[in-house]
């Protein structure tokens, strides 16, 4: 009886393993921006980006961390950190309608 259940044992562990293997490696990676190594903030940055509060710009790998804070970051990173989904009216002649931040203002 021992025998059996350490057979099924087995049989489990190397399925598990060998699906393991199958993952891809990128499923694991997390997104470093190239420009942060080195700058006195790339602690918080990257526990932000690991947090999801921050995203930076993935379309060429940067956080641009020397450039300043646009309104519409800063309302998505405080949206994000205090975790507000509700959303009101606006009437901001500077908020364009089809923005990535339009959502995020509201």
């Amino acid at each position: 009886m021992i025998k059996i259940r350490m057979k099924k044992g087995m049989a489990m562990l190397v399925a598990l393993c060998m699906l393991i293997t199958m993952i891809p490696v990128n499923v694991f990676a997390t997104f470093a921006p190239s420009d942060i190594s080195g700058n006195w903030a790339e602690g918080t940055i990257q526990s932000w980006i690991d947090g999801k509060l921050i995203i930076g710009y993935p379309e060429d790998n940067t956080f641009k961390p020397e450039q300043n804070i646009t309104r519409a970051e800063f309302m998505k990173l405080v949206n994000g950190a205090y975790g507000y989904i509700e959303t009101a009216t606006i009437d901001y002649t500077d908020v364009v309608p089809e923005s990535w931040y339009v959502s995020e203002v509201r």
